[in-house]
């Protein structure tokens, strides 16, 4: 599993405090046994299982909310939205300032469209010629 929203734990939201370790463990072996009814060796094949809870990843690395995405992918926060409103198309609020992060439209992940997205703003700006690969889904 990828990513667990911060409220959709025990303890989420504004309880912050409240998301125990047993609540991690209990989240790791539902996670682990929904896995195991698809696939009946799975079990036998985990070597080592670490559980990384928004509780954690907050702590840790100071996200906000844990959330890898920096922002939920909820529609009031995608598209013209993200990562905020006026500034979408990649250009930062200084002159020469591209963003490129998970909190640019389309977000987060291993698919790099925001690098692209804003790699094709940056040239757009410089009047050189488009040389981004596209015509992909997430374009």
């Amino acid at each position: 599993m990828d990513m667990a929203r911060y409220g959709a734990l025990p303890g989420g939201g504004n309880n912050r405090q409240a998301l125990t370790d047993e609540d991690k463990a209990g989240f790791e072996k539902s996670v682990i046994d929904q896995i195991a009814a698809y696939s009946p060796d799975f079990k036998d094949l985990i070597l080592h299982c670490e559980t990384r809870t928004p509780r954690e990843i907050e702590a840790e690395v100071g996200l906000t909310e844990g959330n890898i995405f920096q922002g939920e992918l909820t529609f009031d926060q995608l598209l013209f939205n993200r990562p905020f409103p006026g500034y979408a198309q990649y250009r930062g609020p200084v002159t020469g300032m591209y963003m490129c992060g998970s909190g640019t439209h389309p977000g987060g992940g291993v698919m790099a469209a925001p690098g692209a997205n804003a790699a094709r703003e940056i040239l757009h700006d410089l009047r050189k010629p488009n040389i981004v690969p596209g015509g992909y889904a997430d374009d």
